[in-house]
């Protein structure tokens, strides 16, 4: 049972861009939601992959993820996906011996930057 520990923080300043270890962007969309869990479609680089997320339990949650064709998943964003699309820059940025993922949103999350 694959499950997600996560915890997110805001990022104020510009000083970790120096050490932007690689980037790439993120386009998301949703494609259904519950109480329960949270279906998306993920597409990033040559990579699409389906996404469920069930709701946080304490700090955990269940989350599934599945590859999927490239062509299909960028099919499926652009066509099945209710409102709600993301899109974001992530970086990779290599500090004190653990690598941190940046997310720096795009469209009308513009200037959120959260690590």
């Amino acid at each position: 049972m694959p499950v997600e520990i996560e915890r997110k923080f805001l990022v104020d300043g510009d000083a970790w861009r120096t050490g932007v270890r690689k980037r790439e962007l993120f386009r998301q969309g949703y494609l259904a939601g519950s109480e329960l869990c949270s279906a998306r479609v993920r597409v990033a680089g040559d990579l699409a992959w389906i996404g469920l997320k069930g709701r946080v339990q304490g700090a955990s949650r269940l989350e599934y993820e599945y590859e999927i064709p490239l062509h299909e998943g960028n099919e499926i964003l652009d066509r099945l996906c209710a409102g709600g699309r993301i899109e974001k820059w992530r970086h990779w940025v290599p500090h004190a011996g653990h690598e941190w993922e940046l997310d720096e949103f795009l469209g009308d999350n513009l200037g959120l930057i959260v690590a």
